[in-house]
């Protein structure tokens, strides 16, 4: 399984789970540090250990960190995290 930056930045861009591009007017690379952090420490996993959640377990991870969040707050956009995966790992 190949996962490019690019294909995690359309999909964090997509998906915009905080909402800051659409509502915010925040720029479309919103979250290309988040996407960064994503593909890096996807690159550190072998392939054959890489899965759907494995995935969204470092990207829960970054999203935490990132926007200072909660479990609480997590749950609430864990739908939406689940869709920027699965577009990731298409």
């Amino acid at each position: 399984m190949i996962i490019t930056l690019k294909k995690i930045k359309n999909a964090l861009r997509d998906e915009d789970i905080e909402g800051l591009i659409e509502y915010s007017g925040a720029p479309s690379d919103e979250y290309d540090d988040e996407a960064a952090e994503i593909h890096a420490s996807i690159t550190g996993i072998n392939f054959i250990f890489l899965n759907e959640d494995k995935i969204l377990k470092i990207t829960i991870s970054v999203w935490k960190e990132s926007f200072n969040l909660e479990e609480r707050d997590i749950l609430k956009r864990l739908p939406s995290l689940r869709k920027a995966v699965l577009k990731i790992i298409s």
